[in-house]
């Protein structure tokens, strides 16, 4: 008897994804095509209601912090398989896993499964998605998927014209890069066009942020730039003395930069001048955090430093490696623990701790709808907590 004989591509990919039908691949080479295949179903891949005890926190933990347990998935990943990232886009909850490139859409205000898709080839590496009205836009490093939102149908497929690793910020229809050559370019999410370029001397460690209708970029030369989003036009330029490794922060008013040479300065967004600057011991490789009228800074053998916005005086610091997430609907600081198994709740006029609870290791903690968090474990589950009312 003569056997058919297997793909061993495809036979790789059942094997990974740990479902019996493969999943269909949206991908291209070179240009802008729409190619073809159906999103497939959610009970493919596991994706599925998580148990109770599973649950990142307790129902009473989590009453006792100020929130109410909302819905739960389990992502049930296969051996082998990872959450790259986690995003909330409006009414949108989406994953990337990697290696296998699976993006899930699910609702953010219910948990139910949009879609399943898988984009790309496996040597690609997806970036967070930007959602631009009724499509969500996942860059690799050099091609630009787009789904339609509500289907997750394959819309189209687009070239980047200079090679990424980045994640880009968003301007309306434009995603902005930085680019592993040193060039800042604008790429129209609509035309799959570059509309413009400006060349950096180096490359970036960190990628542009925009405010408003300002995007500021900082490389690794210690050059920071702010241009007009929209054309690409110069506004204000600045150069620190060491390389910059963190994103800015900005807010409608202030850029705050992070620099190596061991300063926090922050800048008038709109001209680039010089408000203040605050020295530090050691060079500083984490973005700063801007909530409210106050700058989070990390800084190393000290601790997180809160620091007004408008004058960069400190406000107090404490020795603790907690990372800022959000301001809750009570007005704390919320911050999620170094070892990524607490939440804590404190004054962010005085430093001083409110509330802290455990939770299962997180991976992600993100701001939901309507002062809701979404809470990604490290084995997979993702839960939504609801402010208590």
């Amino acid at each position: 008897m003569h056997h058919r004989p297997v793909s061993l591509v495809r036979l790789i990919v059942l094997l990974v994804a740990g479902v019996l039908v493969a999943l269909p691949m949206v991908g291209g080479m070179g240009g802008c095509s729409k190619p073809g295949g159906e999103a497939a179903r959610s009970d493919d891949f596991g994706v599925g209601a998580a148990a109770t005890a599973d649950l990142p926190i307790r129902a009473v933990a989590a009453g006792d912090f100020g929130y109410t347990n909302g819905w739960a998935r389990s992502l049930s990943l296969p051996p082998g398989q990872r959450v790259r990232s986690l995003s909330v886009l409006g009414d949108l909850v989406v994953v990337v896993q990697e290696p296998i490139n699976l993006v899930v859409g699910m609702s953010a205000d219910t948990g139910k499964v949009r879609w399943v898709r898988r984009l790309g080839s496996p040597i690609e590496r997806l970036m967070k998605p930007l959602r631009n009205q009724d499509r969500v836009y996942f860059a690799s490093e050099t091609n630009m998927y787009s789904l339609d939102v509500e289907t997750g149908e394959d819309v189209e497929v687009g070239r980047l014209k200079y090679p990424v690793k980045l994640a880009p910020a968003q301007a309306g229809n434009l995603a902005i890069f930085g680019s592993v050559s040193g060039r800042l370019f604008a790429y129209s999410l609509r035309a799959n066009a570059v509309i413009y370029s400006r060349h950096f001397s180096q490359q970036f460690l960190a990628p542009p942020i925009v405010s408003g209708d300002i995007v500021i970029a900082a490389n690794q030369s210690g050059w920071a730039r702010g241009y007009k989003a929209e054309t690409g036009k110069l506004q204000w330029k600045d150069r620190t003395f060491g390389p910059f490794q963190a994103p800015p922060a900005a807010d409608s008013a202030r850029v705050y930069l992070a620099s190596t040479d061991q300063f926090l300065y922050g800048l008038e967004r709109s001209t680039g001048n010089e408000l203040w600057k605050f020295p530090t011991e050691e060079p500083l490789l984490d973005s700063p955090v801007v909530l409210g009228r106050s700058v989070y800074q990390f800084v190393e053998n000290r601790g997180l430093v809160s620091l007004a916005a408008e004058s960069g005086e400190v406000q107090w610091e404490l020795p603790i490696a907690d990372e800022p997430i959000a301001l809750t609907p009570d007005n704390r600081l919320l911050l999620l623990g170094k070892d990524r198994s607490t939440l804590t709740k404190i004054d962010p006029q005085t430093g001083a701790t409110v509330e802290r609870v455990n939770t299962q290791p997180l991976r992600d903690l993100l701001e939901g709808p309507d002062g809701s968090l979404m809470l990604l474990t490290q084995s997979g589950i993702l839960h939504r907590l609801d402010p208590r009312k």
